[in-house]
C-alpha cells in the first residue's frame, strides 16, 4: 500500500473556490477522473480484495449530484487513461488483458478499447494492430485516434469501431516518444 496509508479520491470544487467536495470513498484508490458532456464523471478504480498486490483497474461512472456509482467494466487486467468521446457515448481506455503486479508493467501489452457509457459494452479497438498503444484521444466526430509503438518508433493511427485503422504517419514522419495525440477544430 501507500506508505502513508492514504488513498486517492475524486473531488470537485467550485470554479470560484470553496471547500472541496469528496465524491468517492473507501480503502482503495479512485483516480483519473474525466467529465462526460452530460456532467457525469468517469474514473478508474481497483476494488478487489488484494488491490495492493495485483492491479485490476476497472472503469466506473459517477453521478456527482446523487453520488451514485456504476461499475462499467468487469474484465481481467487493467483499464487506464480514460477519454470520453465528444458525442458522450463512449469512453476510450487503454487495456492490459493479463494480470499485473505493478503499475510499471502496463505499457508492455496495452491495447485501445471503447466502453459504451450507457451499457458498459466493451469493444476492443486495436486488437488487429500487433503493437502496444501508447496514448489516445478522439476526433471531433468521435473516431479513435491513437499512437502506437512499433519497435521504438511511434506512429499515429485513425481507428474505427470495426477494429480497422489507417496509419497516418510513416517511419520517416514518426512522432517523438512521449507525444500524445490532440485534436483542434479548424474552420
Amino acid at each position: 500500500g501507500h506508505v502513508d496509508g492514504r488513498r486517492t479520491q475524486v473531488y470537485t470544487v467550485e470554479v470560484d473556490g470553496g471547500k472541496p467536495k469528496q465524491l468517492t470513498h473507501g480503502d482503495f484508490d479512485n483516480h483519473s477522473p474525466v467529465w462526460t458532456p452530460d456532467g457525469k464523471i468517469v474514473f478508474i478504480s481497483d476494488r478487489t480484495p488484494h488491490h495492493d498486490q495485483h492491479v485490476n483497474y476497472q472503469v466506473y461512472l459517477l453521478d456527482p449530484e446523487s453520488g451514485e456509482e456504476n461499475k462499467l467494466t468487469d474484465t481481467k487486467g487493467a483499464f487506464y487513461r480514460p477519454a470520453v468521446s465528444p458525442n458522450g457515448e463512449w469512453v476510450a481506455v487503454q487495456h492490459v488483458k493479463r494480470s499485473l503486479t505493478c503499475n510499471d508493467s502496463v505499457s508492455e501489452d496495452s491495447h485501445l478499447w471503447a466502453i459504451e457509457l450507457k451499457t458498459g459494452y466493451e469493444k476492443p479497438l486495436s486488437e488487429y494492430l500487433d503493437r502496444p498503444v501508447y496514448s489516445h484521444t478522439w476526433t471531433p466526430d468521435s473516431k479513435p485516434l491513437y499512437v502506437a509503438n512499433n519497435q521504438g518508433m511511434f506512429n499515429l493511427y485513425l481507428g474505427d469501431f470495426d477494429g480497422s485503422y489507417i496509419l497516418l504517419t510513416r517511419e520517416s514522419s514518426m512522432i517523438p516518444w512521449g507525444c500524445a495525440p490532440s485534436m483542434a477544430k479548424t474552420t
